[in-house]
């Protein structure tokens, strides 16, 4: 039987016949079957888990000059010479930051630069002690992070242990999961403020970028916090379905 040919636009009038779309592959965590196990168990034994006194936390970094997508970038032109070209820089200075959120509240944006070690972590955390006590004012409250290894020392674990009610372990022993940055609402506000940061311009200096962060953190609605604490059930449920598959976040 000889192949079937057909052109490009009859193929894409066939395909929206059948109500499909283009859609972009996501991009989400690679997980070994271990993996998953691990966060399956995590889900059943927190799925009841007080999570409005919760404080989840976490890092995460602000490019100055963040690097598009040069493929979603296409200028219709006679000649290559009337495209004019997008100016890339090999290494774009940034910003790094730290935060709190639960459904009572959030610290501020704790900017910090270079590496962060254990040392540098326990005294951000020192620093921001005060603001996570007074998002809770007084009631019982739980401290969660993820298991990057400043997270996970016997240091950091010992400053845990004499400085906040609870948290939840983490690290090669711990019960937080590996690889489950979906599980952790707070990034779902690193996307609202990566999205809020370039508009209506974006920054041109890192100091107006750190002030541009601090504003945007500080101006997300309690309600959002509220909302995405509400929802971890549900993200645990959904991990459960899965089978420890990656969220759709």
């Amino acid at each position: 039987m000889a192949p079937l040919s057909a052109s490009k636009d009859t193929v894409h009038r066939a395909l929206k016949e059948d109500d499909l779309k283009p859609l972009k592959r996501r991009k989400q965590q690679r997980l070994t079957p271990q993996q998953k196990r691990r966060r399956v168990s995590f889900a059943k034994q927190y799925m009841d888990f007080d999570w409005q006194h919760t404080l989840m936390t976490d890092e995460s970094e602000f490019l100055l000059r963040p690097r598009g997508n040069t493929k979603n970038d296409i200028v219709w032109a006679r000649d290559v010479e009337d495209v004019p070209p997008i100016e890339l820089d090999a290494h774009s200075a940034s910003v790094k930051v730290w935060a709190g959120v639960s459904a009572l509240g959030r610290t501020s944006l704790h900017v910090y630069d270079g590496t962060l070690d254990g040392e540098r972590y326990r005294e951000l955390l020192a620093g921001a002690l005060p603001e996570m006590r007074r998002i809770f004012g007084g009631a019982d409250w739980t401290f969660q992070h993820d298991g990057a290894t400043p997270h996970s020392d016997r240091k950091t674990n010992e400053w845990l242990e004499a400085n906040v009610p609870h948290w939840i372990p983490s690290g090669p022993n711990g019960e937080w999961p590996a690889k489950s940055p979906d599980l952790n609402w707070i990034e779902n506000l690193w996307g609202i403020v990566a999205d809020k940061v370039s508009e209506p311009k974006a920054p041109a200096t890192l100091w107006t970028l750190k002030r541009k962060l601090r504003r945007v953190w500080s101006q997300i609605p309690d309600e959002t916090l509220r909302h995405c604490a509400r929802g971890m059930p549900e993200r645990l449920r959904e991990v459960i379905e899965k089978k420890g598959g990656a969220l759709r976040k």
